[in-house]
């Protein structure tokens, strides 16, 4: 059979060898880029400033420690150990006051919401007893003035039970608190006295080269987020 001679659009042949030297001619001005990159001037003052950073980050750090009341931290730490033990053994105590407060916080809620429902009517009843008044409409401002005077006493009598309500609510979330008030007051001596060196040895960690910071700092992605 005669070879077919019929046109075609493209030939396979040619068309892999140019999409192959493309793909080389991009690959080399990528390599180029990246290469030309990497040597610019301000990358080696960029790591010469981290490294400079670093070191001075190091000399406060160690400064910090030799400053450390480390008596004081040693004890701080046995007194949380201490409340800590002590407020586990107190666990079935808390579980108690905290379901108390809870119920207390549910009451006041929902006595609350009445209250406020209440006041709306009420609210709402004055206003039309205003206008009955402006229209001489005696009747109508009668029975605004009956149902207002009996509402006024379910409200005067809600009002007083939240503020009983408050008066528990507040005590028993007082009772809750003090249960862990003594350890977080030794946590907050503790922060205290060792912020300052925590502080640092966050900055170290920051400065210390890692992967993420050398993805970060690769040529030609170092612009996503400068350091």
């Amino acid at each position: 059979m005669p070879p077919d001679k019929s046109p075609k659009l493209y030939d396979l042949k040619k068309t892999a060898f140019w999409f192959f030297v493309a793909a080389m001619l991009l690959f080399i001005s990528l390599t180029a880029m990246i290469l030309q990159d990497s040597i610019r001037q301000w990358k080696g003052w960029q790591r010469k400033f981290m490294a400079y950073k670093k070191e001075q980050v190091e000399t406060k750090l160690t400064d910090a420690r030799k400053h450390l009341d480390t008596a004081k931290i040693t004890e701080l730490k046995a007194d949380l150990e201490k409340a800590g033990q002590d407020l586990a053994s107190k666990r079935g105590e808390i579980r108690k006051a905290e379901e108390e407060l809870g119920e207390i916080k549910l009451a006041y809620t929902t006595r609350n919401m009445e209250y406020q429902t209440l006041k709306q009517f009420q609210d709402s009843d004055r206003y039309f007893l205003e206008e009955a008044g402006k229209h001489g409409e005696a009747e109508k401002a009668s029975e605004y003035t009956r149902a207002m005077e009996e509402r006024g006493g379910k409200l005067a009598a809600l009002k007083q039970e939240l503020e009983q309500l408050e008066f528990r609510r507040d005590a028993k979330q007082g009772e809750v608190d003090g249960f862990s008030g003594h350890e977080k007051e030794l946590s907050k001596e503790m922060t205290r006295l060792t912020q300052e060196v925590d502080l640092l040895e966050n900055q170290e960690e920051k400065l210390t080269p890692n992967l993420v910071s050398a993805i970060l700092n690769a040529p030609m992605l170092d612009f996503l987020k400068p350091t």
